[in-house]
């Protein structure tokens, strides 16, 4: 299956960081990355595949910078 979504972070704070995503329908969907814990979830509770790649993305740009990223785009 083909993927495909573009991310943005909407805020953020000392402790975490809000992101939408919208897929090649156009969906938006949000998740926060918690920099405490060092975890992510989605805010609709639905971990699919898009949220899944949409998360690794952001969690390994998180981890190797130590930043949470303004955007990214994921495509698969």
């Amino acid at each position: 299956m083909a993927n495909y979504a573009r991310v943005e972070k909407v805020s953020e704070t000392a402790t975490e960081a809000r992101y939408r995503f919208t897929n090649a329908e156009g969906v938006q969907r949000y998740m926060t990355l918690d920099k405490a814990a060092d975890e992510l979830r989605s805010d609709d509770g639905i971990e699919d595949h898009t949220y899944r790649a949409v998360a690794m993305k952001v969690g390994a740009a998180y981890a190797r910078t130590g930043a949470a990223p303004a955007g990214l785009m994921v495509q698969s």
